[in-house]
């Protein structure tokens, strides 16, 4: 039986996540810009799409999962920089 837990992951130049890879090859990437935030997420079966608002108050999560298009949206904290509520 497989480690589920063991997980190898790649790091660019900048320490950002790039993959993780688990003990049954199922890969997981990440892609992000300049400002740290995650853009794009890829799992096995489905993709997640983000984008932020200017003023960095809220940003938008696009999850495709079998063709399929999923909408959330979040609000985000200034006090301490976490999502705070969907919509």
């Amino acid at each position: 039986m497989p480690k589920v837990y063991e997980k190898d992951y790649s790091y660019d130049v900048a320490d950002h996540i790039l993959a993780i890879i688990d003990q049954t090859n199922n890969n997981s990437s990440f892609n992000d810009y300049a400002l740290s935030r995650l853009i794009e997420q890829n799992l096995v079966n489905k993709t997640f799409k983000y984008t932020y608002a200017a003023n960095s108050d809220s940003f938008t999560r696009n999850q495709i999962d079998n063709g399929t298009s999923i909408t959330e949206n979040y609000t985000i904290q200034t006090d301490n920089n976490r999502s705070s509520s969907i919509r």
